[in-house]
């Protein structure tokens, strides 16, 4: 069988609470194979976001504990890392796309200056080419004329271009792993233009010559639907779109092998999320790009994963491939999620909404933990917790319900 390229093997994560440690993420397992796009999905404080930052060693300390199990990338168990590694693999292997674009673009700097920070940073690039890479990713990303953009501040781009900024950065320096983050605006530095943001790993990594980085910089640009006149400008002037382009462009800036995606289109209008949804697919049919992509919509899930995993008060529920989930959900908080998706058919038959709170992650039940909500639940479902088993081939359920 093939080896995954990334794979979550019993993950726990707790955070220090007022009284005692709550435990966010416990005992999460799941692979993401090569090639592939793997939806997380559940509601907010489920610990979705968790298992990203997890993965990306960006856990506050302060607060956080990996209490036990493993993240292996490429091989590699990255929790056995030290931070100067991680912080290592960050810049040249990992990187994020965020929600709100404008959150991870310096708002003082234009567009070129945030693209092209990243080579001439690492690459050793000179201005002139990480100027010109920068257009070219803004290019591939969906953004035209990146040229103008490059002049551009944050605040002057739209909610889906600076996403797709932020993915051209991402590709800047060919990091094996990138990550889409679901506020991007606060990712970018304000003072950095957004040509310079998106070549900045290239130049800090040294994967390319400085001479050449405009070049790389303006061709992620045009991916990501950024024109070249954007690289000089500054986060502040782009919009919502147009700031989730330019994170995602910063994402493409190393032509990564791994994304990691959290909630990169809920703060986008819906005509811009398809664009960005498109961009995606596009990435993975085209450059072979592996998706985590960590969302709350499940239309988004259905549309653009392979495989969906189904996260509920930390805990993994249920896991399949999309056409199994979607088809025949067996997890009663499945169903649940299912059931909640609006439709237009008028003659749909109302189904049961989930009912209740989500509990106290500090408090949690005894048993199955979706057991306080749960229509089905039995003695046996609040006293003793379900196993995740495979009740079918790449069907994992944790339920005492589901027969085998």
């Amino acid at each position: 069988m093939t080896t995954p390229l990334v794979s979550f093997n019993h993950l726990s994560v707790s955070f220090a609470g007022e009284r005692s440690r709550v435990r966010a993420v416990q005992e999460v397992s799941f692979t993401i194979q090569a090639g592939q796009t793997v939806g997380v999905v559940g509601e907010s404080g489920c610990g979705k976001s968790v298992t990203a930052m997890a993965l990306m060693g960006l856990l506050p300390p302060q607060t956080a504990r990996i209490d036990g199990g493993e993240i292996r990338f490429a091989d590699r168990d990255l929790l056995r890392l030290k931070a100067r590694q991680m912080a290592d693999l960050r810049g040249h292997q990992l990187a994020m796309i965020f929600q709100e674009p404008m959150s991870a673009l310096n708002p003082v700097l234009t567009i070129g200056e945030q693209l092209c920070e990243p080579p001439i940073r690492h690459l050793s690039a000179t201005p002139k080419a990480a100027w010109h890479q920068a257009i070219q990713l803004l290019s591939e990303v969906g953004l035209a004329r990146g040229d103008s953009l490059m002049t551009r501040y944050p605040h002057q781009l739209s909610g889906g271009m600076l996403q797709r900024v932020m993915i051209a950065m991402a590709l800047s320096c060919r990091p094996r792993m990138q990550l889409v983050f679901q506020d991007p605006y606060s990712s970018l530095n304000p003072r950095l233009r957004i040509g310079d943001a998106i070549g900045e790993a290239m130049l800090q990594h040294k994967l390319c010559a400085r001479n050449e980085l405009y070049d790389r910089v303006i061709d992620v640009m045009k991916i990501c639907g950024l024109a070249p006149e954007h690289y000089a400008r500054f986060p502040h002037q782009f919009s919502g779109g147009q700031r989730q382009r330019i994170g995602i462009a910063r994402a493409l800036i190393l032509n990564p092998d791994f994304i990691v995606a959290d909630e990169p289109i809920s703060a986008l209008d819906v005509s811009i999320q398809a664009q960005i949804i498109n961009l995606f697919s596009d990435l993975r049919d085209n450059r072979g790009v592996t998706f985590l992509f960590i969302s709350h919509d499940l239309g988004v899930v259905e549309h653009l994963c392979d495989d969906v995993a189904v996260m509920y008060l930390g805990q993994l529920v249920e896991s399949a491939s999309r056409d199994a989930l979607f088809s025949r959900p067996l997890h009663p908080y499945t169903r649940a999620l299912m059931a909640a998706v609006p439709t237009l058919d008028p003659h749909s038959e109302p189904q049961a909404l989930v009912q209740g709170e989500i509990p106290d992650p500090a408090n949690p039940p005894a048993g199955c933990r979706f057991s306080s909500r749960c229509p089905l639940a039995s003695e046996r479902c609040r006293r003793e917790p379900p196993a995740l088993r495979e009740v079918a081939p790449g069907h994992r359920v944790a339920c005492h319900w589901v027969a085998s």
